[in-house]
């Protein structure tokens, strides 16, 4: 496994290809100085570039360097037509990939033109910021940061702040930070050049599609990969309606389209879109052109990403060649290819042969920019991770240690460089088994700056949203960490208790994420009612403001990826949503100082950091215990925390292991993976996962009745009922060899969390005992298409809407049955014409303790469209905006749910989405983030004739007997489902495994 893959770093050298894609500036500059430097003659110089963009640029090259003899021999050489004939052919120039020619040549027209027209003068600071677009494409973004600040600065106040050339300035400025790793900062600024633009001049300006595609790359970058992709999409459909697919414009959008797939882990996906680059590139401009050599450099990365690196490896090397030559040896685009040869050579497992291409980078790099210059010392941080893979990890420490010294030098990378190289350090100690525990110094320097960074983040939506980014790309520095600590703990024992709670807070950092902050907001929420009412009505309202923020934020993007929006679309709301965006930035900041005031620790929650292991074990009563999960590069930790103690054990099984693993049992479980009447389970398999996992902390677990299981990663969708505690007999497809198993759920009731922080939460919120019964809501039977067998869309996959699924005839049953045994009225249960989305917005559901949804529980891509999870209502019969049928997670965030138990009796509710995605799905999410406090959710599509035994049972049999927990009732209807010999079918986990308890046992 790759150090990118371990550590979620990003993919060293990555920065310097970007800085060469930087010359594809998709002529937003040239649109925008023509406009100034020429006031009046902006739309034919709009059309000429437009239409001259896919030109051959040797041939505008000769022609701009007659206008250029033109304008000398005619004006003289200190004239102000022979400046613009300057910094027209400067663009000819570069469209070559002559930057130092084209430098030069803006600095002499820029000289000119202050000269004659003073310093400040518009067109001046017009040619300004094309030598601030120059200096950046040429690698040295820095210094070109202030030309460009300068310049934008006085055409906001000389020209008109939305004038075209100051808008093309900040796209310039943006441009800069991107190159900077400034991508926050980028998108800030990008935004606001997007609204202004889109409103003066609709959404398919130049300058506007321009800056969409820098926002595009902004968002990519921040690792906000859904909205970057329909803003870049939106870009790609734009210039092929205008420009067709063989335009340059066009193929620069085509390029970064095809980026934000590879950053989504697609880049089988990206393959055709880099080969239409090349290939049209290559025909347009020839196949020694900088573009196309860029096209082909791209290209030859992305087969090695997704394992065709012997294929990759003449391609790169047939570009860096002809780059040396047209370019040069210094050029960043030839450097950014000899970190792609390097690239490819490690893929094709030659660490060797990559270090010799690395040591001749960083001797290029440290002559152009210095030792100490954050570029070099990320070529140095590359070249010691290539030497540390061929077993010389003391010269590797050295380098790295040199890198770590850079770092720690005033105005060297920052604190993220910095971060990075501590944790290169700890990873090569690591693998060095004599000297892991070495590991421990650089990489509790890394952990202990996160978690500053975490503490000190300001309290705003915009830093919440930064601040989850953040957490999921950091998770793999806390993973480290923890295998740190079991080294160490196996060289020094008499450290092991100081060891073992360190990893403990480490783990629980590893698997903090969008669960633990939707839990978080709900309790500080909670916490602001319990200290007055005045409070609680603040909290409430911050978070109904947030929640507004973010939606008018989604909508902006929406509006921005909409290039073909009409009119009518571009007067609405959304071109505005930036001022009222801002507008409610400052309303929620009034309410942070009220609540930091009235209410300081309402703000300590919304920050949750890990459990201390006092506080941990507090929580617990004797008969509980919670298994901490976490899959690492090494091996799987797991901690059994009890009242009494915490016992550690690391399974040899690894992150990569485990997917597997989960990946093999799970295609036993789902229900269309076979037929009904011919399944079968892997025994073997979950015993040895058991015997790996569970089976050596199992003295820790003995009397333990409630065990909560918090897994990350993979092992988050497999329910660990499932796993076999003693050697299995008879053949994994015989129904009485099923029933006869030792199952791990038969042992203890078990409980999901999505991590220990939020049975803190859980066990803070509980209001205790209320009664048989505080309230019953149930929604199900949507009036749809023809019956079904499963609940959810799989096998239905590209319908176009709600009311083309299959009905579920199943769950009116299921939900009278279950209002039957709370001795619920009858009119709490909403079917058919009453199941409506509607129904649930406008009814209070703030007074229901229970509130079961049986239905369709759809995953993004089940229905076309449709980009988040959500569940299926009777549809209208005539679907609008406001119902169409489907209750999305962003819906259901809006409900205002006082829940002790929410039942989800639909497919897919609670497996995550993905292996690197959060350990619940979006949809239990989001009900948790409304309100709810345990869930009852499944991990895979439910029978629809089983899933109403199992949901009314759970019900049944805690009404039946009080002292029964939630978990165990879930226990019992399991076993009278899987011991029903009616049925064979019922005897497999596919049929009685799928649901679990996410939360907490304690009774309803």
């Amino acid at each position: 496994m790759g150090l990118r893959n371990i550590l979620g770093l990003p993919v060293l050298a990555r920065a310097a290809l970007f800085a060469g894609a930087l010359a594809l500036l998709d002529g937003a500059t040239a649109y925008g100085q023509a406009a100034a430097a020429a006031p009046g003659a902006a739309s034919s110089d709009d059309a000429a570039d437009a239409s001259g963009a896919g030109a051959d640029p040797a041939q505008a090259e000769r022609a701009s360097s007659a206008r250029l003899a033109a304008a000398r021999q005619q004006s003289g050489e200190t004239s102000l037509p022979y400046a613009f004939a300057l910094r027209d052919h400067a663009r000819s120039l570069m469209a070559l990939g002559k930057f130092g020619d084209a430098e030069a040549q803006v600095r002499q027209a820029l000289a000119i033109v202050s000269g004659i027209r003073g310093a400040d003068n518009i067109q001046a600071m017009v040619i300004q910021s094309q030598l601030g677009a120059i200096v950046t494409r040429s690698g040295r973004a820095s210094e070109a940061e202030p030309l460009l600040r300068q310049a934008c600065e006085t055409l906001k106040m000389r020209a008109d702040p939305q004038a075209p050339a100051t808008l093309t300035c900040q796209t310039n400025l943006a441009t800069n930070l991107i190159a900077q790793s400034r991508y926050h900062e980028a998108e800030v600024l990008l935004r606001h050049i997007v609204a202004l633009r889109v409103k003066a001049s609709g959404p398919q300006d130049p300058v506007v599609l321009a800056a969409k595609l820098q926002l595009g790359r902004a968002l990519r970058e921040e690792g906000d990969r859904g909205p970057a992709e329909a803003i870049v999409r939106a870009v790609v459909e734009a210039r092929r309606t205008m420009l067709g697919d063989r335009n340059a414009l066009t193929l620069t959008a085509i390029g970064e389209l095809a980026d934000v797939l590879v950053a989504e882990h697609r880049g089988a996906e990206a393959e055709p879109l880099y080969r239409i680059n090349l290939k049209n590139r290559s025909e347009l401009l020839g196949e020694r052109h900088p573009e196309t050599l860029l096209a082909m450099d791209m290209l030859a990365r992305d087969l090695a990403t997704i394992g065709r690196a012997d294929e990759a490896e003449p391609l790169i090397r047939q570009a860096l060649a002809t780059q040396a030559e047209v370019l040069g040896e210094t050029h960043p685009n030839t450097l950014a290819s000899m970190n792609t040869l390097a690239f490819v050579l490690r893929a094709k497992g030659q660490p060797g042969a990559a270090e010799a291409v690395m040591r001749h980078v960083l001797a290029l790099r440290t002559r152009q920019l210095g030792p100490d210059n954050a570029t070099t010392l990320t070529t140095t941080a590359a070249l010691a991770m290539d030497i540390a893979a061929q077993g010389r990890r003391s010269e590797a420490e050295q380098l790295l240690t040199q890198v770590i010294a850079g770092h720690r030098r005033e105005g060297n990378g920052g604190r993220a460089g910095l971060n990075a190289a501590l944790v290169q350090l700890g990873f090569v100690r690591l693998a060095e088994p004599d000297r892991a525990a070495l590991a421990l110094d650089p990489l509790r320097e890394a952990v202990a700056g996160l978690r500053d960074r975490r503490a000190n983040a300001s309290y705003s939506p915009r830093a919440d949203i930064e601040l989850s980014r953040e957490t999921l790309s950091q998770a793999g520095t806390y993973r480290l960490l923890a295998e740190a600590d079991w080294a160490a703990a196996q060289a020094y024992p008499e450290q092991l208790p100081a060891l073992r709670e360190e990893a403990f807070l480490a783990l629980q950092d590893a698997m903090a994420g969008t669960v633990t902050q939707s839990f978080a907001l709900a309790a500080a929420r909670a916490s602001a009612r319990a200290a007055g009412a005045d409070i609680g009505a603040l909290a409430d309202e911050r978070q109904q403001l947030a929640d507004q923020w973010r939606a008018m934020a989604d909508h902006e993007i929406e509006t921005i990826s909409d290039a073909g929006a009409s009119p009518a679309v571009r007067a609405s709301p959304g071109p505005n949503s930036t001022a009222e965006i801002v507008n409610l930035a400052h309303r929620i900041n009034a309410i942070d100082a009220q609540l930091q005031s009235k209410s300081p620790g309402y703000f300590a929650l919304t920050r949750p950091a890990a459990v201390p292991l006092a506080t941990a074990q507090a929580l617990l009563g004797p008969d509980e215990a919670v298994l901490l999960v976490v899959p690492s590069f090494q091996g799987t930790h797991v901690m059994a925390l009890t009242h009494e103690g915490l016992a550690w054990h690391r399974s040899s099984l690894n992150r990569a292991a485990m997917i597997k693993i989960v990946r093999d049992l799970r295609s036993e479980l789902d229900p269309d993976a076979l037929a009904r009447s011919a399944r079968s389970f892997d025994r073997k398999q979950a015993y040895q996962l058991y015997q790996e996992l569970v089976a050596p902390l199992e003295p820790a677990l003995v009397g333990k009745k409630q065990l909560f299981i918090a897994a990350d990663g993979a092992l988050a969708s497999l329910p660990f009922d499932v796993l076999v505690t003693s050697a299995p007999a008879g053949s994994d497809d015989d129904a009485t060899a099923m029933r006869a198993t030792q199952w791990f759920g038969d042992a203890h009731a078990l409980i999901q969390l999505p991590s220990l922080q939020t049975l803190q939460f859980l066990r803070a919120l509980h209001r205790g005992q209320i009664g048989p019964f505080a309230g019953f809501q149930g929604f199900g039977d949507p009036k749809l298409g023809g019956s079904a067998s499963t609940r959810g869309a799989d096998g239905q996959k590209g319908v176009a809407s709600v009311a083309e699924l299959v009905s579920l005839p199943g769950t009116a049953d299921e939900l009278r049955h279950m209002a039957s045994a709370l001795d619920a009225p009858a009119a709490t249960v909403h079917l058919a014409d009453a199941d409506t989305k509607s129904a649930v917005q406008s009814m209070d559901l703030s007074q229901a303790r229970i509130l079961a949804f049986a239905t369709h529980g759809l995953l993004p891509g089940e229905l076309r469209g449709v980009d988040e999870p959500g569940l299926v209502f009777t549809p209208p019969a005539t679907p609008s905006a406001d119902d169409d049928g489907f209750l999305s997670t962003s819906d259901i965030t809006q409900l205002k749910l006082d829940a002790d138990l929410v039942i989800l009796s639909a497919c897919n509710s609670g497996s995550g989405d993905g292996e690197n995605a959060p350990p619940l799905s979006g949809l239990a999410r989001s009900f948790f983030y409304a309100g709810a406090r345990v869930l009852l959710v499944s991990h895979w599509p439910v029978y629809d004739d089983v899933a109403p035994r199992i949901t009314v049972e759970v019900i049944a049999a805690r009404r039946a007997n009080p002292g029964l927990s939630l978990a165990e009732a879930l226990q019992s209807a399991v076993r009278k489902i899987r011991e029903d010999k009616d049925d064979p079918s019922l005897a497999f986990p596919s049929a009685w495994a799928p649901f679990v308890i996410v939360g907490d046992w304690r009774p309803f």
